[in-house]
């Protein structure tokens, strides 16, 4: 999971927005989160109940550390990039559940900005019918859309899309 962390790497671009495999645009304003100042990343949805108030692209409180690494907006950095390496390399044994985002909530507390949940709507957050509501899926569980008996709203606009684009 560390791996994502090599997009500071990136040098030739002044911004670089990652999406994981398991988020889906619903429109083209996901482009929009480039307006955001780096490091954004989404917030864990489960979590949102501690960054109320906390608004688009503001600092998220020290105290807040459930960032998701799922939605992240990075500046690269050659310097940092390899100061990130280093202190991964080190003697320091970190034992996180959750590695890239334990360690980036570590490295840089209150100072990662929040990409608003429209952006990554799911059955934590109101709105997976596209539109101003909700602008993207990112899917959160090792159950997948397909695999439900009872699929929620997100699942079902997820579902659409997936057998849309010729998956089954």
């Amino acid at each position: 999971v560390y791996t994502k962390f090599n997009l500071l790497s990136l040098t030739t671009y002044d911004k670089v927005l990652f999406l994981d495999l398991s988020y889906l645009p619903l429109t083209p304003r996901v482009a929009d989160v480039f307006e955001l100042e780096p490091l954004a990343m989404m917030y864990t949805p489960q979590y949102l109940g501690e960054v109320v108030g906390v608004e688009n692209g503001a600092p998220i409180p020290a105290s807040a550390p459930h960032v998701n690494a799922g939605m992240m907006l990075f500046r690269p950095s050659t310097l940092e990039f390899e100061a990130i390496v280093t202190d991964l390399q080190s003697a320091k044994n970190y034992a996180f559940h959750f590695p890239e985002q334990e360690y980036l909530a570590q490295r840089y507390p209150g100072r990662i900005r929040l990409i608003a949940p429209q952006w990554y709507c799911n059955k934590y957050t109101p709105g997976c019918g596209g539109g101003t509501t909700c602008h993207g899926i990112k899917y959160l569980s090792a159950k997948k859309p397909w695999q439900t008996d009872a699929p929620d709203a997100c699942d079902r606009v997820w579902l659409e899309r997936w057998v849309a684009a010729g998956f089954k």
